[in-house]
Formats: structure tokens, sequence, C-alpha cells
């Protein structure tokens, strides 16, 4: 019996966005103070770009971009996006497919995001069911012999 877990079981809800005209210097604050490694960029709570520690450094810092440019401007676009209902094996496919370690959740009726998936979230998930699963095997081996 194979289990699905959907993804919004698992998914953070807080996720630090930023809109089009915000400034680098405040999206790169509001990280720091997060301590995220990533922002969605939104444009009427759709999740529409990101940007990373590393489009800030790439695009920024190594460029010599002034801080005040608009998040617009270096934020990652198109972005994978993946809508709640889906599991978290597709999640992981998908994060493999695209090559990407964040994927911002939105819902599948008003495609306003909800969550974001990072791959550390689905490590500590691996981490958790091989802990479940080790007691389980203790638990039941224990009794059998």
């Amino acid at each position: 019996m194979e289990m699905v877990v959907p993804v919004r079981d698992i998914m953070k809800t807080e996720v630090v966005t930023a809109s089009l005209l915000d400034t680098v210097h405040s999206a790169a604050q509001k990280m720091v103070e997060k301590n995220v490694g990533c922002i969605v960029v939104c444009e009427n709570n759709k999740p529409i770009g990101m940007l990373t520690n590393k489009d800030l450094v790439k695009r920024v810092i190594c460029q010599n971009i002034p801080l005040g440019t608009k998040v617009k401007d270096v934020m990652t676009t198109p972005i994978t996006i993946a809508e709640s209902l889906i599991s978290v094996d597709e999640i992981v496919e998908l994060m493999d497919k695209k090559n990407v370690k964040r994927i911002p959740i939105i819902d599948p009726y008003s495609k306003e995001l909800v969550g974001i998936v990072t791959a550390r979230d689905l490590v500590g998930i691996e981490a958790n069911m091989i802990t479940v699963l080790r007691n389980y095997l203790e638990t039941t081996c224990k009794k059998e012999f």
C-alpha cells in the first residue's frame, strides 16, 4: 500500500515575499531578518519570480549593481511553481527535473501563493521517516523474538 502525502502537508506557509518594485537592499534585509535563502516575488499574491542568495551574489554584488535597484531587474524568472494538491513524490521529481532547490506552492484554484517547499524541508522529512521506521522495526522485532 502506497501512502500519498500531499505537498500542502509539509510546505512552509510563512513565505517571505517582495514586490516587483521593492529594492534589492530591502529584499536582502528581509532575507537576513527572516533567515531565509530566498524571497518569492509576487504580484497580486501570485508568484512571478524569485530572488535567492545566489542571485544576490551573481547578479548584484559581482555585477556592481546598486542596492537601490528594483527586485524586478535582478530576480529569477520564470520560476517553477506547483499546486498544493500534488504529492511529495511529485515535488521531489519536479525539483530534480527542473534542477531547483525551492518551489513556491500555489492554491490550485486562486493560483495565489500559499507556501514554499525547499530541498532542506524534504531532507528533514526523510530523516523523520527513517526515525519512525526504525522505531517501528525495533518495537515489532522485539515483540516477535
